[in-house]
């Protein structure tokens, strides 16, 4: 959507390289050229292909999941040394490191108070700890109308109501407002009422039906994305967790 937006200002070309599959640094500069579509040279190194193939051009890449790469981040850098028309916007879980580089840390959505886990002074703090909410309470944060917009596509006609506004509100707080997390609690209107999902977050990390077969590894449910997670690890951490 950033880069739809910013379009404009790249009249040379703004190209999406999705990196969710590649887990070797070298195959970083490949992948980008995949997504241009620029055949690989044998006697050229891919830093030399990309060079001349965007030598004096106005363009954006968006590269998606970097921190799978991070190690490849050095091809990048010189990539922006060598073009300085060049704009890179990058989704990582950790910063690159690199000259130049501008950190937008990127927050969960608004979420209503769950006033289930207040204490008794923050109870007090608060005018509005009714153990139930009126709708209208609820339905102006984000995070709740992305819960109800993922519910009523596995389950149509699903609504909020005044019965489960504050298990929808304790759920996405619950969640931290995180988009992909509230999407994965949301598949579960199918087989669980907003209640149930509410008192199985602190248990098990999969229930029926929340798998997904059109999406990345690590936007399967809770434990397919900590193996995703885990596998991304150095030997040594991963043994410390073994243990």
């Amino acid at each position: 959507q950033l880069a739809a937006s910013v379009a404009d200002r790249f009249p040379d070309g703004t190209w999406f390289v999705p990196l969710a599959t590649i887990r070797d640094p070298e195959l970083l500069l490949p992948a980008i050229a995949r997504a241009m579509d620029v055949t690989e040279n044998p006697v050229r190194g891919p830093v030399e292909v990309l060079v001349a193939e965007l030598a004096g051009k106005r363009a954006l890449l968006v590269l998606d999941n970097l921190e799978q790469v991070l190690a490849g981040v050095r091809h990048v850098a010189e990539l922006l040394r060598e073009l300085p028309l060049l704009h890179v916007l990058a989704t990582s879980r950790a910063p690159l490191r690199i000259a130049g580089e501008q950190e937008y840390p990127l927050h969960g959505l608004p979420v209503p108070i769950d006033v289930t886990g207040l204490s008794p002074i923050e109870r007090a703090t608060f005018a509005d700890t009714a153990p139930r909410r009126p709708v209208t309470d609820v339905i102006g944060f984000e995070a709740v109308r992305l819960f109800l917009a993922r519910s009523s596509a596995v389950k149509p006609g699903f609504q909020l109501t005044e019965a489960n506004a504050d298990d929808i509100a304790g759920i996405v707080a619950h969640l931290g407002g995180i988009p992909l997390a509230i999407e994965l609690a949301a598949a579960r209107i199918r087989f669980l009422t907003p209640a149930a999902i509410r008192a199985r977050l602190d248990g098990r990390l999969d229930l029926p039906g929340t798998a997904m077969l059109d999406v990345p590894e690590r936007q399967q449910p809770p434990r397919a994305g900590i193996a995703w997670s885990y596998e991304l690890l150095d030997p040594p951490v991963r043994r410390m967790f073994t243990r």
